[in-house]
């Protein structure tokens, strides 16, 4: 008997571009600085320099992040001090990080 793989419904791996832009992520009352150290067309990987305890991983949030804008998006893991984030408006999103990787004449490979 041969197992089928699963059907995903997003890869789970990606192409990623390494940045260093300044971010803020909240929901309600809670409003965590942090950096956002990796970008591609479906979310970000944030690195943040306080303890991340604050974040509930199940809530919905919004990210604001230097030369990209805002984000509505979703937390899909946590890893020490860095988390990464899917976007919830994916069509939307990948336009908006496209233009800023062609403004500053960068691809994801």
């Amino acid at each position: 008997m041969s197992a089928e793989a699963p059907n995903l419904p997003f890869p789970t791996r990606v192409s990623r571009f390494a940045v260093s832009l300044a971010c803020q992520i909240g929901v309600d009352d809670v409003n965590l600085e942090g950096t956002v150290v990796n970008v591609s067309c479906a979310g970000l990987g944030i690195e943040f320099k306080t303890g991340i305890d604050k974040i509930d991983l199940t809530a919905p949030y919004f990210v604001v992040v230097d030369g990209l804008g805002e984000f509505d998006v979703e937390i899909r893991w946590n890893r020490g001090d860095r988390i990464g984030v899917r976007f919830s408006d994916s069509d939307n999103s990948k336009v908006r990080v496209q233009e800023f990787l062609d403004s500053n004449e960068l691809a994801l490979t």
